[in-house]
């Protein structure tokens, strides 16, 4: 079991770099902290395994990357808050597949 999250979080974390390293970054971006928001509670899977990559994120970007928990509605306030935010880059959204599904079936 634990081999399997260490291989999901390596697949993770692969992706992110490949999103970064394939993004072409407008000017000196980032300037400013990046937040990332996790719309389940804290200590949970999705959180520390965020964690551990906002940890490289901000090694990799030079700026920190602070992490925003926001489990409330299933998860539908934490996506809402990131749909609604400014499309800068600077809020983006950390996920598990039952947190999008969840919003399917609140309509």
């Amino acid at each position: 079991m634990k081999a399997v999250a260490v291989s999901h979080l390596l697949a993770v974390f692969g992706l992110f770099a490949a999103a970064i390293a394939a993004a072409q970054p407008a000017g000196d971006y980032p300037t400013r902290p990046i937040r990332l928001v996790v719309p389940q509670a804290a200590g949970g899977g999705l959180d520390t395994s965020t964690r551990v990559i906002a940890i490289k994120m901000a090694e990799h970007l030079g700026q920190p990357v602070i992490i925003e928990n926001r489990a409330s509605a299933g998860g539908i306030a934490g996506m809402e808050g990131v749909a609604k935010a400014a499309p800068d880059g600077y809020t983006l959204l950390m996920a598990s597949a039952t947190d999008r599904e969840g919003g399917r079936h609140q309509n």
